[in-house]
């Protein structure tokens, strides 16, 4: 029986507002990311967003990386992730930065 591989709707609004911050800011944490899309802390909504970058990191949409001596994850944009809003009209140029075991590297593209 051939493997059926699980595809991701993403969502016209909450997923593309995430794709299209982390675009537009490079590099962002987690936290950051909340802050910028819902102001206000709550449980709920800080789950539900969790619940959709892991969904989008799973599907490589976008990268994680945890950095020394930050609590939060670091998200930066996947390929894919670009390709996709390439399709919707959004162009981007390349990552902004290369983050590195030691430090992180900014490149100017």
């Amino acid at each position: 029986m051939p493997s059926l591989q699980k595809s991701l709707v993403v969502s016209g609004t909450a997923d593309r507002a995430i794709l299209e911050t982390v675009l537009r800011c490079g590099n962002i944490t987690t936290l950051q990311l909340y802050t910028l899309l819902h102001g206000p802390f709550h449980q709920s909504w800080w789950d539900a967003m969790r619940w959709r970058v892991r969904r989008m990191v799973h599907h490589k949409l976008l990268d994680r990386r945890t950095v020394s001596g930050l609590t939060h994850s670091v998200l930066s944009i996947a390929p894919e992730g670009a390709s996709l809003l390439a399709g919707h009209g959004l162009c981007y140029a390349g990552p902004r930065c290369v983050t590195t075991s030691s430090s992180m590297t900014f490149a100017l593209r």
